[in-house]
């Protein structure tokens, strides 16, 4: 089938940024953001490498990709540069 999966790196909870305002488990995006940037300081390797799931159709109002360019601009801080999924895939061992 010529089919490669990968997974999201979960340790930042990037993910939850999908469940609507008053849905069990919703995270306001601002804690989301923290949250990454939590894990990229505790983790070892940081954020290298990583994965990280954003959702743009999310039916909630606090959409997390409004925190898109602070996050990025926060990374690239540190040091961090990005890539597109296809371009990390290649690089891959």
């Amino acid at each position: 089938m010529d089919v490669l999966l990968f997974g999201i790196t979960p340790g930042g909870g990037s993910y939850r940024d999908w469940i609507p305002e008053g849905q069990n488990g919703f995270v306001p995006s601002r804690e989301i953001l923290d949250d990454i940037l939590t894990y990229e300081k505790r983790d070892p390797d940081g954020l290298n490498g990583a994965i990280v799931l954003m959702h743009l159709g999310a039916q909630r109002a606090d959409k997390m990709y409004r925190l898109l360019e602070e996050l990025v601009t926060r990374l690239r801080h540190r040091s961090y540069t990005f890539v597109r999924i296809d371009q990390m895939l290649r690089a891959a061992p």
